[in-house]
Formats: C-alpha cells, structure tokens, sequence
C-alpha cells in the first residue's frame, strides 16, 4: 500500500473515532451475560449487564480489562476474557423484521425489539444475515442494525 493512502486511511479513522483508539475495533460479548463496570476490576460496580453476541466498540485496554461503549454511546468496563472478535450487530431502531431472504418483500419470521444482538453470518447488498443465540437464521436490512454491518 502507498504511503499516501496509509496515511488518507489513518486520518479519516482519527476524524471519525476520537479519543485514544485511532481506528474501530469491536469487540462482542461470548458468554451469555457480562457486567459492564464503572472500573477496570470487580472492585468496581457494575452499571449494567451486555447479552451474548453484543458488539462492543473497544475505547482502550487496561490489563485485563477494556473500556467499552455501546450503540447508544453507554460507556464502562468488561473483562478481556468475556469478549470475541465474533462480527456481530444489535439492533438499533425501536424494533426490526427478520425475514427469510434478504429482501424486503421477504417473509417476515419473526420481529425483534431494539437492543436485540445476532451473530453475523454474512451480508448481501444492504442486508445483514444473522443467527441468534439458539442458531435460528434470518435476514435484517442493516439500516436497522449497528456493529459489524
């Protein structure tokens, strides 16, 4: 790669993502729950729990720790250990179709409330195909989705 275009790429990711991290990295919650703290340690309290498959935003690492955030910019703390570079999206919109192509014409199988997180599975001209936690398979348009879209 031209060092020309290495340095436009690292500009625009210091333009978009402030703070410490120059570039994105998102991480996804393994286990089927994980307290977010206001601190890097068990010392500290939890402020809320994250679900299995919720990506995460990586803002810096502290030992054994990272301090994350969410789609809704929610901030805090989760163990390294509790976390995968697994692709996965959460929904953001007030609630979202999953259906069984990906078009909008498709059936619908089922619908999801908002903050609802999938595994991705791979994606398709402006629709993302994902999996919850129980293996089940579908399709969201990704306009309706944040994290690895």
């Amino acid at each position: 790669m031209k060092p020309i275009k290495i340095l436009l790429i690292a500009l625009a990711c210091a333009a978009i993502f402030s703070g410490p991290v120059l570039c994105a990295e998102l991480l996804s919650v393994r286990t089927s729950a994980v307290n977010v703290r206001s601190g890097p340690g068990t010392r500290y309290p939890a402020q809320w729990k994250a679900w299995k498959f919720t990506p995460l935003l990586v803002l810096e690492r502290k030992g054994a720790w990272v301090h994350v955030r969410d789609f809704e910019n929610v901030r805090g703390w989760v163990s390294a250990g509790t976390l995968v570079k697994t692709p996965t999206v959460t929904v953001k919109s007030a609630a979202a179709r999953v259906r069984a192509a990906p078009k909008a014409s498709s059936e619908v199988l089922w619908e999801v409330d908002r903050e609802y997180s999938f595994k991705v599975l791979g994606k398709r001209k402006g629709w993302v195909h994902v999996s919850d936690d129980e293996g089940t398979e579908g399709w969201i348009a990704a306009s309706l989705l944040w994290g690895a879209i």
